[in-house]
């Protein structure tokens, strides 16, 4: 609630601006300069992250679907959950923007501007009520997200999760790696910025595998699966080439002696991956139909 509302009044400031201190869409060019001289492809995409697409809740949807008595429900549950993240996402972005294009520089930490955004257009009650969303926020998912790794690894392995003994005992099996990483990315001082690279990457990763899920469930009924398999070629082709390119990842211009700049063989052996993935997916659906069909003869 506190996210909603704060997003709203964001969004309420901005059409407030009037555009003031926003460049027209149609007055600038389709891709404007990054401040760091990254390319639009794939880096928007990786730093947005969950604010267009987020493997994560794909990969609950297991268990979310257990709690829903039809699949009619999914549009609610999903869908129109997605949207309002991709609403919020959007509100917090121009908000940024506009400050951005106020004078405030462009290198702000990713907390220090959540506390400018808030001031800046909810005032100081607004803000509060902001920065307690965004507190809450990150608390809230990681109990979803522990609690449901947990639940997905006892039922994986068949571990009985009634006795409370097991229940701990998998939990901390789950903690202490998680904050083992936290420790080194607030040991580094850069290490929030490369554990959120990771983290987006993680996402839009998982994010391909759901993606080829339902390509596959529609393709079996014979119903539209590009809804499903041009996103996920898509994000195939984003994730392959960010963590080919990236120094984090592989790296490999750098390693070769090309301009570390230049994403252009990323970019190549990323296509080649993409029609694996595209192959691959239709090839396994083409394959259970057949399987499913046999059965049923």
């Amino acid at each position: 609630a506190f996210l909603i509302i704060s997003a709203v009044g964001i969004f309420i400031g901005v059409l407030m601006d009037g555009g003031a201190n926003l460049i027209n869409i149609t007055d600038a060019p389709l891709f404007t300069a990054h401040p760091g001289g990254q390319p639009f492809i794939p880096i928007f995409f990786i730093t947005v992250a969950c604010g267009i697409l987020s493997g994560f809740h794909g990969s609950q949807s297991c268990l979310i679907a257990r709690t829903v008595e039809h699949e009619k429900e999914g549009r609610m549950t999903f869908y129109n959950m997605m949207l309002v993240e991709g609403f919020i996402a959007m509100c917090w972005a121009g908000g940024a923007m506009i400050l951005f294009n106020r004078g405030v520089p462009t290198d702000t930490g990713a907390t220090l501007m959540v506390g400018e955004v808030s001031r800046a257009f909810l005032g100081n009650i607004g803000a509060i009520l902001a920065i307690v969303g965004v507190i809450v926020l990150p608390i809230t998912s990681g109990d979803t997200a522990f609690r449901s790794l947990r639940l997905m690894v006892a039922e994986q392995f068949n571990i009985d999760q009634r006795p409370a003994k097991n229940r701990v005992m998998l939990s901390a099996a789950l903690f202490v790696p998680a904050i083992i990483i936290l420790i080194i990315a607030k040991i580094n001082p850069t290490g929030f910025n490369i554990l959120w690279r990771y983290f987006a990457w993680t996402n839009q990763t998982i994010a391909i595998f759901a993606l080829a899920m339902i390509a596959i469930y529609l393709h079996i009924r014979s119903k539209n699966f590009l809804v499903g398999l041009i996103p996920g070629m898509f994000y195939t082709f984003i994730i392959t080439s960010y963590i080919i390119h990236a120094p984090i990842g592989l790296g490999l211009e750098q390693r070769i002696g090309m301009n570390p700049d230049s994403y252009m063989l990323s970019y190549i052996i990323a296509a080649v991956l993409t029609l694996l993935y595209a192959w691959f997916t239709v090839r396994r659906a083409k394959n259970h139909k057949e399987e499913l069909l046999h059965k049923r003869a």
